[in-house]
């Protein structure tokens, strides 16, 4: 086990491609294996080799709360660390207001190569990173915002998507709130026939995040 005296918790781990294993969570320990804890709950991020011996141990965030629910190593062999953070000192320069999602870049070593927020005024989440076939990132999440990096809000809280390039700059952003849709055929290169169970804007994007068009959707519609 890893930690301190007080609440700690684990919510990812990846295999690095030097064997070690790296593992993403928060904590709110000041002691045992928590080193520069900042307040309330920091950003945990934990390397470990094959026989579980701490290799490094990093805290990251702020005052308040800050807590990193995915890590994934990047093909430049980076670690990039997604969560969120209501803090708006210590490691976090951009909050947006509340919540915001929080993502870090790291070397193998743990040394920060850059930080970004993302995200609006209201509370907002990142849970889960992919890198994608341009090299860039495609995160998961939910928002309440509807301003700042969000272009919308559908109501309540929505499902977030953001997908980036290799640099902590977003191509596009998008939500939207359950709801019963058909894209066909897709991928396509010409014709796209979407099928939706309510009147809404639509907007369409390529592989890189690129708008290819956007508009007013009826019950059924060829773009």
């Amino acid at each position: 086990t890893y930690g301190g005296s007080e609440m700690d918790a684990a919510f990812s781990i990846t295999q690095t491609f030097d064997s070690a294993f790296v593992v993403s969570g928060y904590t709110q320990s000041s002691n045992g294996d928590i080193h520069n804890f900042q307040g309330q709950d920091d950003y945990w991020i934990l390397k470990i080799d094959q026989n579980g011996d701490t290799l490094w141990s990093k805290t990251f965030g702020g005052s308040y709360y800050d807590q990193a629910t995915s890590v994934i190593q990047c093909k430049d062999s980076s670690l990039l660390i997604a969560g969120y953070t209501r803090s708006t000192d210590g490691d976090i320069h951009t909050n947006h207001g509340y919540n915001d999602g929080f993502v870090i870049n790291l070397s193998m070593n743990g040394d920060t190569n850059w930080t970004h927020c993302y995200g609006g005024y209201h509370d907002d989440w990142l849970t889960d990173i992919k890198q994608t076939s341009d090299s860039g990132f495609i995160f998961s999440g939910y928002s309440y915002s509807s301003d700042g990096d969000l272009n919308e809000n559908n109501g309540d809280r929505d499902f977030w998507i953001l997908k980036t390039g290799k640099e902590p700059y977003p191509y596009s952003i998008s939500e939207c709130e359950p709801s019963t849709i058909s894209v066909f055929p897709n991928p396509t290169t010409d014709i796209i026939n979407i099928k939706y169970n309510t009147d809404s804007p639509y907007r369409i994007f390529s592989i890189d995040g690129i708008e290819l068009k956007s508009g007013q959707l009826d019950t059924e519609h060829t773009v």
